[in-house]
Parts: structure tokens; sequence; C-alpha cells
């Protein structure tokens, strides 16, 4: 079992990487929701001063242009 934990916890802190290294940790709260079936794939949407955010309008709620 703790070669599971270790390979999720993996995964996990580098899908929460990149969320943050796209808004250049400017969001206050992210949301990830993923699958692992054959392949990983993930999603993600933030909070964002109070706001909850899709990553494609993200540009309109940060004080700082991202991407």
């Amino acid at each position: 079992m703790t070669q599971f934990e270790d390979k999720f916890m993996e995964v996990q802190a580098s899908m929460v990487s990149l969320a943050l290294e796209y808004v250049q940790n400017q969001a206050d709260k992210i949301f990830i929701y993923a699958i692992a079936d054959s392949l990983y794939s993930f999603n993600l949407f933030y909070e964002i001063k109070g706001n909850i955010v899709h990553k494609h309008l993200v540009n309109d709620f940060l004080p700082t242009k991202s991407h």
C-alpha cells in the first residue's frame, strides 16, 4: 500500500505545482479533479479574490497577468 500512497502523493504534488505555476502563486485556493485510467488527466479551477475562476479566465482576475 505504501507504494501506491507514495505514487499518489507524487502525482498530486505535481498537479498542485503545475496549478500554482500557471497562476504564478496568485490564487487563494486551487480545486483539482483528476482521473487515472489508462493515462492521467486532470482539470482545475481556482478561487481568486472570492471568485471561482476557470483556468482560461485567470488573467481577468489576477493582479499580475499570467500566461
